[in-house]
């Protein structure tokens, strides 16, 4: 199970659980710019406190080379190796090629922005190098049990709960068109939740007609049919979400990492549960219909709504007391002061800032199907209630300050290599250690003295570098040593250690960055330019009439229907 690790309190809360694996951007150069990506140089130790709880590292690299983002996927790459990653997120088959070629031990996963959607382009990922392929999100059960029995050497990952794209993903150019902001290189503007406008061509430059949001997509939601995923071949669960907040990645990695658990989907209960808790912390309406093989529009869209809309309550109750409303209804989840709800489905949440029990006595909770009176102000028509916030739903599944000080501390601290040897001579000290992928040997000048007993041993040492279990002692006989005089040694070689990683992990890059220079003559063309020749978007949703509509700033495209799915092109 793979989850989102869009920050560090996300990959923290991912962690804590129950995650897999970890999947993270290193740098700008990833399909999430918004992100708060990992520095490579914090990446390191991420990787490393993730090892040291059991947890895979995955990092995403998954933009085009191109002249502003090829410095960053050279250093990302070296990064990621020197770090210890376990696999890379690839979708440039340069970069698929160098990792292949010069990164042996890292391994390679197809994004889903490089379009594995049928079994000619899974043989091609598995043929380039990748062991496992993120499959497109828009495929059917059949179509990926083809892809496995076909390719059944190739690792198929699928997403089971996040954000839907209207267009296939690495197929959309509509950001770019629209307000020069392309999701194929993280910065998506999403395009596709946007109002558009229809507007009679014998209507000349005059407003157009709002047709809403008809490209805004529900979410995704294959957790009741993980068993399924299951047995049409796929062996890792994804969740969509590095933007998310940490709770959201906390409750979705629980709840997906319980169905995971069993062959039967969750039971009723569990489900309502689940629904109520990721629905306040954030909800669209949500769809299984690609994995039938279901593509109408009615299936797959939700026009009405582009972003958080909440948990709705169910029945409420209005009354009115000089003007100002009250609001009665049996609260879904735990409510606190100063939680949010939303009375209408495009309304801006309002602060809860008092709350009435059954028995109208004020208090400052209540617990979940409690009956609840809130008065909201001076309110017109009240058409919707939502829970919009709820501090005790988003505290279950926030990281824990222990985790989160953990993974922070290793992600704030310098480099610390694990020693495996440490030998001892009557003038020097000869360590060598390692961290992530890179092992370094260095002798450092040290002053000794014979010794008066004993003399210096392998558990005096052990204090500074490590058990006799991990490291293998070597010292001369008969030597005492300052104990300053060791921590000043080791402070030395520490300081070699980074210094020496550095240097190697910018000949790395470099040479990545020279390799991928000199290819200049592959590299994908920029979308702006793509943008003049293909498709705006290229979308598997069907039901749409032929039409030209516009965007508010008056950018126009056509719509053009067809049996298997549906293009936007420009006008």
């Amino acid at each position: 199970m793979l989850s989102p690790g869009g920050s560090i309190e996300a990959i923290c809360a991912a962690v804590e659980h129950g995650a897999d694996a970890v999947y993270f951007g290193i740098g700008p150069a990833n399909a999430r710019v918004r992100a708060a990506n990992i520095a490579a140089s914090d990446s390191l130790s991420v990787v490393s406190r993730l090892h040291d709880r059991g947890v895979k590292a995955y990092t995403a690299l998954n933009v085009p080379v191109q002249e502003n983002t090829v410095s960053d996927l050279a250093s990302g790459l070296a990064a990621a190796w020197f770090a210890g990653a376990d696999a890379v997120i690839l979708r440039d088959p340069l970069l698929i090629e160098f990792a292949r070629t010069r990164l042996p031990g890292l391994a390679i996963h197809a994004s889903t922005q490089a379009g594995v959607l049928d079994v000619g382009s899974a043989a091609r990922a598995r043929d380039a190098g990748c062991v496992r392929a993120i499959l497109a999100r828009e495929l059917s059960l059949a179509e990926i049990r083809a892809i496995h029995k076909a390719v059944p050497d190739l690792e198929l990952e699928a997403f089971v709960f996040g954000a839907l794209c209207f267009g296939v993903s690495g197929r959309c150019l509509l950001g770019e068109s629209v307000g020069s902001r392309s999701g194929n290189y993280g910065q998506c503007l999403q395009a596709c939740r946007l109002e558009w406008f229809q507007r009679p061509e014998d209507e000349g430059n005059g407003p157009g007609r709002s047709i809403g949001r008809p490209f805004s997509m529900k979410d995704l939601d294959f957790v009741q049919r993980i068993p399924e995923l299951a047995a049409a071949g796929i062996s890792s669960l994804k969740i969509e979400g590095r933007l998310k907040s940490p709770a959201w990645v906390g409750c979705v990695t629980s709840w997906v990492r319980m169905a995971s658990r069993s062959d039967e989907p969750l039971d009723p209960e569990d489900r309502d549960l689940f629904d109520k808790h990721v629905g306040t912390l954030f909800a669209r309406p949500r769809s299984d219909a690609y994995l039938d093989g279901k593509t109408d529009r009615c299936e797959l869209t939700c026009p009405e709504v582009s972003g958080h809309e909440g948990l709705e309550v169910g029945d409420f109750k209005v009354t009115r007391s000089g003007g100002d409303a009250l609001l009665t209804f049996v609260s879904p989840v735990d409510l606190s002061i100063r939680d949010g709800l939303m009375l209408s489905r495009r309304g801006r949440p309002v602060s809860i800032r008092a709350m009435l029990d059954s028995m109208r006595r004020s208090v400052q909770k209540v617990a979940a199907g409690q009956e609840v009176t809130i008065p909201v102000g001076h309110v017109g028509s009240i058409s919707r209630v939502a829970v919009h916030s709820a501090n005790a739903v988003e505290a279950m599944y926030a990281p824990s300050r222990q985790v989160l000080a953990e993974l922070r501390k290793g992600h704030e601290a310098a480099v610390r290599p694990k020693f495996l040897s440490v030998a001892v001579g009557q003038d020097s000290l000869r360590l060598k250690a390692v961290a992530g992928r890179f092992e370094f040997e260095h002798v450092i000048p040290l002053e000794s003295c014979p010794a008066r007993g004993s003399g210096l041993s392998a558990e005096m040492l052990s204090q500074h570098f490590g058990t006799q279990e991990t490291v293998r002692f070597s010292i001369a006989p008969g030597l005492y040593v300052n104990p300053s005089t060791i921590k000043a040694a080791k402070r030395s070689f520490c300081a070699a250690f980074e210094e020496a990683l550095r240097r190697r992990s910018k000949e790395l890059a470099d040479a990545a960055r020279d390799c991928l220079e000199s290819r200049r003559g592959d590299w994908i063309a920029p979308d702006a330019k793509l943008a003049l020749t293909v498709p705006l978007c290229v979308s598997r949703v069907t039901g749409f009439g032929a039409s030209v509509i516009e965007t508010s700033g008056r950018n126009r495209v056509r719509i053009e229907p067809h049996a298997h799915g549906t293009r936007l092109l420009r006008c």
